[in-house]
């Protein structure tokens, strides 16, 4: 090929300077930067595992020191809950009161 129709990269046919299609950066420093994003998220990982493990020997360590274990506490509750709606439900059913009812005016 002639040497006057040889263009170079950085110029375009009338002579312009070209614009890359890509933004100009640095490798070393976007290693760099890719680098400490994976030792944050390492870091993180390891104070989740550090929380997750302190909160379950916390709750293991508190359900050990209760007297009535969560499983029958739970069962108390729902017998207590159940007879209260019953009761509840009697006391309406056998009411001897009438129910007044407010009129709109």
């Amino acid at each position: 090929m002639a040497k006057w129709l040889r263009v170079p990269a950085e110029m375009t046919m009338n002579g312009t300077p070209c614009r890359a299609a890509t933004p100009a950066t640095s490798a070393g420093i976007l290693l760099t930067g890719a680098a400490l994003v994976g030792a944050g998220a390492l870091v993180s990982l390891a104070g989740v595992a550090l929380t997750g493990s302190a909160l379950l020997a916390g709750t293991r360590r508190w359900m050990h020191q209760m007297d009535v274990p969560p499983r029958e506490l739970a069962k108390q509750k729902l017998l207590k809950a159940r007879a209260a709606t019953s009761a509840g439900v009697d006391a309406w059913q056998n009411s001897s009161t009438p129910v007044h009812r407010l009129q709109r005016s």
